[in-house]
Order: structure tokens, then sequence, then C-alpha cells
């Protein structure tokens, strides 16, 4: 047989049956898709995060003394040391912003040494120039979810003395190193010296930042590096407060990005799988219905290698035409995706070049994997002799009836014969129906799992939420005596619980004399507090008459892993060295100190006051008013402030339940949002995966249906019988689904939790995703339907009696 024969027999058949070859052409599509989209979605995230982050010259170490100040000359002493490279001090304080009218947030302002010659950690000036003028800020761009304020409005802030000032709001700065407001709460702003001295009354610096000579990649050097600087500022009577040691080379975000991405990663190849066993249905029942052919070709002369190559021929076209399709929309929505993600994660997407192995990566997925898919049934179908090919009648379905399955059925009685026929038809491709079935549930269960993995966030978020039982939480920049705050509410109705909370921050002094690497914060609780409910996990809760006992959270113990329960640790706080014992382990706050994922630790407040000299007084007070709604406690919230504003008791920072609440479920929205979209893929893969058999079954039984037109049969009833069959295949997947979703779900939130935040999550699993499910399984399996039904309805006799 010629070549060119066997290029005509190639391009007639991709032509005349189009639905066919669109079916083929879209299954291998959509598994590539979204290979394509993740890939490149991960290249761009990866790399412009790191990009971005490393352009800024991060700092190996960040020291701060809170209340002392230090100036030039002792960052020229530091800067001069041969295990530093260069060292920058900061100005850093934090105030209150009028966010909206009547609203207000914290604000925390710092200031540079010089904006024009930034040297750790470097600003990105947006808009405005360089440096801010006298009596003006700028705002960090993510503030901007928080601060209702364009260019040229002024801004109210207080400063810790209570005093209000007008700021000018002229520049927006990118710095990549603070928090994403919409997570913290918190607003950044950037001002001149003279501003910041006029605001606060200080001109020193009151933290430091460093960059070591050498290893900069290289934790443990940051941390003696830290350690040789940390002391010399004591040695200069510092007292260190807060010390954060970051991982070298990774930004903040860089863990919890990785996370998702490989997640997503496993998710886009399990979807590809799927398209690749459709590619294997398809390619196997299109074989079958061209047995005869293939026998008819070898008659001609052609050889089986000839065949092989044509069928392959025919499957890189196909992948070819998915190319098309696959990789723009992956490219297009690589981009939003990472756009989106960044946006959200504040950073900048500055280049949306890919690398040479993405484009490999494309071909893999969309001409080798289909290849690999339909080897098989190539291989299998051409190994056939002349004679067995002409003694075929394509496929052929006469031993369908004598199963036990189908001898069963006939037992069932009440169903119309429709139903019943269409019930017998599921199972006469026993092969192709398993291929469905498991196509659409893992579908089906990937989909619930993802649900129920949400599900699971709600609760965990929920759970963690018990933190804050209070309405509305106020800290104060100094401590107060707690019955001068009693006594100032107690003329407020709306108010009817108070409750006094002293906060500290101090370092775990290891054994071997070194420092954690971050500031550990401390809540001193009044026991029993009604406000505090965490969940525990290991040990016990504080009791009124423990002294120097001390429960930490889940991320204390992360960061410090060789210390148990039932430890006793030395912790340095405000510089004076004491011994606590640990009694319990709780879950973490994520949000609420000011940093994602702080270590916590809480004590009994009468020990801790003692401690710290504060007995009687607190910094933090937890109120609980006579309603609980979101609007109501906004209300609170605000009377609050002025009351204690119109007493000259100034305020550095409230939150409401709701607001907490809203910030909890943020540091979720990527993941949630970036899983939901990959929901939509796998349902698409299931719709492909039934759509693709009801065809096939269709089309392989032309003749019968021909039989049932002859015999008085209805247009009405063939599609009765394609649909209910399509409904049923649909159905057996759901409950299939649902039953296998039920360990998935349970091992992702595990995993998600773990990684997020250090615990698995909370499980729960979704019934209102199984419920979902079933509404869309069973839409995907009429609409899957209609199109074969109405082909099959539509058949007139002749054409199917003449159908071979």
């Amino acid at each position: 047989m010629k070549p060119n024969l066997r290029i005509q027999k190639i391009f007639r058949d991709l032509w005349g049956n189009k639905i066919r070859t669109l079916l083929v052409v879209l299954t291998i599509a959509v598994g590539a898709l979204t290979v394509a989209m993740i890939s490149r979605t991960w290249v761009l995230l990866s790399r412009e995060l790191t990009a971005n982050y490393m352009a800024t010259n991060p700092a190996s170490a960040f020291l701060t003394t809170a209340n002392q100040t230090f100036n030039d000359d002792l960052v020229d002493t530091i800067r001069n040391m041969p295990e530093v490279g260069t060292a920058e001090g900061l100005r850093k304080t934090r105030l209150r912003v009028e966010q909206a009218p009547g609203k207000w947030g914290s604000l925390v302002l710092v200031t540079l040494p010089d904006y024009e010659d930034n040297i750790i950690n470097r600003l990105g000036l947006e808009q405005g120039s360089w440096p801010p003028s006298s009596k003006a800020v700028f705002l960090e761009r993510s503030s901007l979810e928080l601060i209702s304020a364009k260019l040229g409005d002024e801004l109210l802030v207080q400063n810790p003395q209570g005093k209000e000032r007008k700021l000018t709001f002229t520049g927006i700065v990118h710095h990549l190193h603070q928090p994403p407001s919409s997570n913290s709460l918190i607003a950044f702003g950037y001002v001149s010296a003279e501003t910041y001295q006029q605001l606060t009354g200080n001109s020193g610096y009151n933290e430091l930042e460093i960059v070591v000579a050498k290893n900069p990649f290289d934790k443990e050097h940051n941390r003696t590096v830290a350690e040789l600087v940390a002391e010399k500022m004591r040695k200069a009577g510092l007292i260190i407060t807060e010390k954060l040691i970051p991982e070298p080379g990774k930004a903040p975000l860089d863990g919890g990005i990785q996370a998702v991405l490989l997640l997503l990663w496993a998710l886009s190849i399990l979807a590809l799988l799927l398209s690749m066993m459709l590619v294997i249905n398809i390619i196997s029942a299109l074989l079958s219905q061209q047995i005869q052919q293939i026998g008819t070709l070898k008659a001609l002369g052609a050889e089986t290698k000839h065949i092989i190559v044509m069928y392959t021929f025919a499957i890189i076209i196909f992948g070819i035409l998915a190319w098309c399709i696959a990789v723009p929309l992956g490219t297009f929505g690589a981009r939003f995706l990472a756009t989106l993600t960044a946006t959200y994660m504040n950073f900048n997407i500055n280049s949306f070049e890919f690398p040479w192995w993405i484009y490999v990566l494309d071909i893999f997925a969309c001409i080798v994997m289909p290849l690999i898919a339909a080897l098989y049934p190539i291989l299998s179908a051409t190994q056939i002799t002349v004679r067995e090919a002409m003694g075929r009648t394509g496929a052929s379905s006469s031993s369908f009836g004598a199963g036990g399955f189908e001898q069963l059925l006939k037992l069932v009685g009440g169903l119309p014969g429709p139903i019943r026929y269409a019930i017998r038809n599921m199972f006469r491709q026993k092969i192709r129906l398993l291929l469905t079935l498991l196509t659409l549930t893992l579908a089906g269960s990937i989909f619930i799992t993802v649900i129920s993995v949400r599900s699971s966030l709600d609760v965990t978020t929920e759970q963690i939420a018990k933190y804050w039982q209070e309405d509305v939480s106020i800290r104060f920049p100094k401590t107060h005596r707690t019955i001068k705050l009693a006594h100032i509410l107690a003329d407020m109705p709306i108010v009817t619980a108070v409750e006094g909370r002293l906060r500290a921050s101090g370092f775990r002094l290891r054994v071997d004399g070194t420092e954690s690497d971050q500031t550990i914060e401390l809540f001193g609780v009044a026991l029993p507090s009604q406000n505090l409910q965490p969940s525990l996990i290991e040990g016990r809760w504080l009791e009124p008459s423990d002294t120097n006992s001390l429960v930490m959270d889940i991320n204390f113990a992360t960061d410090e892993p060789d210390i148990k329960v039932g430890d006793e640790i030395t912790l340095k706080i405000d510089g004076d060295e004491t011994t606590w014992k640990v009694v319990g382990l709780v879950n973490g706050q994520i949000v609420g100190t000011g940093r994602l994922l702080a270590p916590v630790a809480y004590v009994n407040y009468d020990h801790l006051a003692e401690t710290m000299g504060e007995v009687g007084r607190v910094n933090r007070i937890l109120i609980t008013t006579q309603a609980h709604n979101t609007a109501s406690q906004l209300e609170a919230k605000q009377r609050l402030e002025e009351h204690f504003k119109r007493v000259g008791i100034p305020t550095a920072f409230s939150i409401t339940n709701s607001e907490i609440h809203q910030a909890l479920q943020s540091v979720f929205v990527v993941l949630t949002s970036l899983l939901l979209l990959m929901t939509l893929f796998f349902a698409v893969v299931g719709a492909m995966g039934l759509t693709n058999m009801m065809s096939l079954n269709v089309l392989e039984r032309t003749t019968e249906i021909g039989i049932i037109r002859v015999i008085g049969g209805e247009h009405s009833h063939i599609r009765t019988i394609v649909i209910v069959e399509g409904i049923s295949v649909g159905l057996l997947s759901w409950f299939m689904g649902a039953l296998l979703a039920v360990p998935l779900s349970k091992l992702l939130s595990s995993e998600i939790g773990t990684v997020f935040i250090r615990q698995p999550l909370d499980f729960s699993y979704s019934g209102y995703g199984v419920l979902i499910w079933l509404v869309v399984v069973i839409i995907l399996s009429v609409v899957a339907s209609l199109i074969p039904a109405q082909n099959a309805s539509q058949i007139s006799v002749r054409e199917t009696l003449a159908y071979e």
C-alpha cells in the first residue's frame, strides 16, 4: 500500500468523523492544559518571588530594641565588624491611623536613614519621589486595602501619647518584607526623619538590619553573626526585645507558595493521566470499529509496521491539534493565576518568559503521552490476521446477556422497558465502562476532596478563632492598672465583661547558650479565662494555682523541636532570665501577633506580672459587648476608642472578633481559590469521559437502534435509553467517588494543615460537597448524553440497517 494512500485514509478518517476527532483532541487538550498552566504558574511564581526577594538585598538578621534607641555611631561600629557586610538602622513605631471616617486601625511608621541609598531590604518606589517631604507619608501598596485614600489626601494619625497629627499621602512604595496588610491587618507607612521625630519625639534608631559578610545562605552562620552583633549591642547598654533570623534566600511567603504549587502539580499530573485513560478508551473503540479496514489494508499488501505508523501519525495529528488548544490557553491561564497570586502575596511578575523545558513538557503532554497511551491498542489491533479481521463485524456483543449481572437484571420487575434496557447496555463494553467509571470516580473524589479540604479549613479557622472569644480587643502602648480601666468602662452600658491581659516578648535561651531565631510572644492570662479556648494537643491547660507553668503553641514547638511537654526551659524577658515548666501544647494562632505563625506561649497572668514588675497592670483588655454581630462589634470598637480618647488614655491597636475572622480566612484565599479551580478541570475531564463513552456506545449500536426503530421504537424511547444509560454511569461513579473521597480528604487535609499551619486540619468530610457533586454529575450525565441521544434518535432506518 502506497504511503500517500495511507495518508489519505488518515485525513479522510479525521475529517469524515469530526465529532470523534473533536472528542479525541479535547480529551488530550484538557489534561495537557492543566499541566501547561500549572507548570508555567510554578515557573513564574517561584522565579519571580525569588528574584523580587533577592533584588532587595535581604537582611540576614533583624534586631529590635523597642523602648531604647541607638545612633549612627553604633551602626558604624557594627558595620565595621569583619563578620558583617553591611548594617542599617531604622526607626519604627506603631501608631493609629484613621482608615476611613470614624474607623481607626494600626499603622507601623518607619523612617530610613537614606531613602535614595537604601542598602538593605530595599524599598521600591511606585508613585511619588524620594525622599518623603515634611509632614508627608508614603504607604506600602498593600496598605491601601485597609486605608481608603488616594494620593494627595490627608491621613489623621495618633501617636502613642494620644496626640493627633495630619500627614499628606504623597507616595506609594512596595516592600516585599512586610506581610500583606490583608493578613496582618496592619498598614505600613514611611516618613522623613523630621516627621518621625515630630510624631514620636524620638530621633534614634530602634531596629538594626544586618547582612553578613560571608556565606549569606548559611543560616547557622547568620545566627552566629547575629549573636555577635547582639552582644555588641548589649555592651552598649541595649536590651534586645525582638529578633528574627529569616531563612536565607527564601522570601517569607515562599514556603506556602511552594506547597500550594506542589499540590497543584500533583493534581495536574492526575488530570493528565485521567485524560490518557480516556485516550486509551477512544482509540481502542476506534480501532475496534476499523478491524475490517485493517484486514483490507493487509489484504492489499500493507505490512503491520506500515499500519502502526499510519495510526501513530494519526495520534500525532491529534496531539498537534490539542497542542494548539492547550498551550495558548495554558499560557493565558498561567499569566492570570500568577498575576492574581502575586498581587495577593504582594510581589511583582516582571517577566513572563518561560524556560525551554516548559515547551518540551508541552510536547510530552500533548504528543508523547497520547502515543504511549495509544500504543497498546494500536499494537493489539494491528497484529490481527486478514482472516480474523474479515470474520469480525465491528464491536460485537453477541455474548451479551449471558453474564451473571444480565441474568440478575432479568429478575428485576417494575422497571420500564427502555430503562431496563439502558441499564443492561451499560455493561456491554465492560472495559470501556471500567475506564469511564475510573475517570469519573477519580474526578468526583477529587472534587469532593477539595470541597472537604475547604470545609476542614473553615472548621479549623473556627477552632483557631476560639483564641478570640471577646467582641473587641484593645491594646495600649503602655501598661495601665486593671482597676482603673475597669472603672473607666463601668459607665458604658454596651460593655458586659472586661478581661485584662499582659503581653510581653522574649527569647528562648537554649542549653548551648544560643537564643531562639525569633521573638516568642508571651501572653499573661487571667485564669479562668472566658475569652481563650485553644485546642489542646498534648498535656494540660493552665490552672489558677500555676506559677511558672507555660503552655506553648504548635509554632513554638516547631521552631524549638527539642522542647517536650514536661521540660523546663529558660526565657529571656527584657534581658532577665526566667525558668518555666512546659505543661501543655495547643494549636497555633496564625494571626493576631503581627507576624504569621509567630511562636506563642501562655502563662499565668499573676506570675508574669510579678516577674515583670507589673502587678495589677495590663496592656491589653478583652471586652464582651451586648451584641455580637459584625456591625455591633465595629460600632462598639469605635465608641470604646472615643471613650478612651476622652479620658486621656491612648490606644495602640484595637480589633473586633469579626475582623480577626476575616484575617484568618484571607490567609487561605489563594489556596482555596486554586483548589476550586482544579475541581473545574476534573469536572471537565469527567464530562469528557462520559461523553466519549456515550458517543462510542451509540455509534457501535447504530444497527441495533435501526432495528428498534423498525419494530416501532419512538424517538423519545431511544433518547430515554441513551440518557438513562448516561445517568446510571454517572450515579455509580458518584457513589464510588464519595467513598474514595473519605481517605483522600483526610490525607490532603492533614498534609495541607501540616504545611500551612504546622498541624493537621480539623477534618470535616463535606456532605455539602457530596450533594454538589451529585447534582453536577447528573447534569454532566444528561449533557454528555444529549448529543449522542439526539443523534441516535435522528438516524433513519435505512442508515442504521446499512451501517457496518
